[in-house]
């Protein structure tokens, strides 16, 4: 059953087109892979963005609330010195 036959033109075509997008397949993978690389330090640098927003908007409030707490306080000084 080890009998060797010529490949007919049809055949070999089809063979070298699938041959060509297996190829074009592990390229496609390898440029997928380095996409995967770049979409993770973005999204690093997303999360430590936000990290970083959220502090500041905490540092942001903090300072509205001591501000706030100056004003009340000088009313009731104000008030009392009436």
């Amino acid at each position: 059953m080890n009998e060797e036959h010529d490949i007919r033109d049809e055949c070999r075509t089809w063979r070298d087109g699938i041959e060509r997008r297996l190829e074009e397949m592990e390229g496609v993978g390898r440029a997928v892979a380095i996409h995967d690389v770049d979409i993770g330090i973005l999204k690093t640098n997303m999360e430590n963005l936000t990290r970083g927003l959220d502090r500041l908007t905490k540092a942001i409030w903090g300072l509205v609330v001591m501000g706030l707490g100056a004003l009340a306080g000088f009313f009731i000084w104000y008030v009392q010195g009436l």
